[in-house]
């Protein structure tokens, strides 16, 4: 049991670690659009394999 609630904790505590990054990318200007990202694929060469958004 007191194994189980350890766990748990550092599973939320790793959640929590990935919030931060998440939010530090976002204030830092180190996000894409989906948009952007999908026709960057595209340009790879991945068309037909990724449906267009």
């Amino acid at each position: 049991m007191k194994t189980k609630l350890v766990e748990q904790a550092q599973e939320t505590a790793a959640l929590i670690k990935i919030l931060a990054l998440g939010d530090r990318q976002v204030e830092e200007g180190k996000v894409q659009s989906v948009v952007s990202v999908f026709q960057r694929l595209r340009e790879r060469g991945t068309k037909g394999r990724i449906a267009a958004p």
